[in-house]
């Protein structure tokens, strides 16, 4: 049996808790759907659920990286350097929204290098790029918030895919909005 827990995750600043949800789905049936938990509650309990079954696959709705060139420039040579970044430098470049980031009135995308990573090249649709910080869609902050996070997870002992090989519990990104309806 496997147990799947799907984190609709959020960047907000204020308000975060209303608006981060999480489904748990056992042996194919959605068994709970809530909201109401900040970041770190909501990694707590998704840890609590894979200490109770390690076949536990988490799927978090946020960019796990940044495109290579940007890593490379920053001196980052895996994920978890740069999850250790995102810990200590999230809030300053979000604040700073400074090239390669854009999204706040008065700034422009960026134009440094690709603004997308290998994995949303590989997607059908128009995925945003984590340097997007604002404006309508935009992934950034969801994904600078999250990635210290996955440092929490790794500590747990989640396989972090695709960073890691695969294993159990697991951590992957999930992109839900592929499965919306077309608008």
């Amino acid at each position: 049996m496997t147990q799947v827990v799907a984190i609709d995750w959020s960047g907000r600043d204020k308000g975060a808790t209303e608006a981060i949800w999480l489904a748990l789905v056992v042996d194919g049936k959605l068994t709970d759907l809530d909201n109401g938990r900040d970041r770190q509650e909501v990694i707590d309990h998704a840890m609590a659920l894979a200490e109770e079954d390690t076949y536990t696959v988490v799927g978090l709705d946020f960019a796990f990286g940044f495109p290579a060139w940007y890593a490379e420039r920053e001196g980052w040579t895996s994920g978890l350097e740069t999850w250790e970044a995102m810990r200590d430098r999230a809030d300053q470049l979000l604040k700073a929204c400074e090239p390669p980031f854009w999204g706040r009135p008065r700034t422009n995308a960026q134009q440094l290098g690709d603004p997308y990573r290998q994995t949303e090249k590989a997607l059908c649709g128009s995925p945003k790029s984590v340097f997007q910080i604002g404006g309508a869609g935009a992934v950034g902050t969801g994904s600078l918030r999250g990635m210290e996070h996955l440092l929490d997870l790794a500590d747990a002992g989640f396989a972090i895919w695709p960073f890691d090989d695969p294993g159990w519990p697991l951590a992957l990104e999930i992109y839900p909005r592929l499965f919306a309806p077309a608008s």
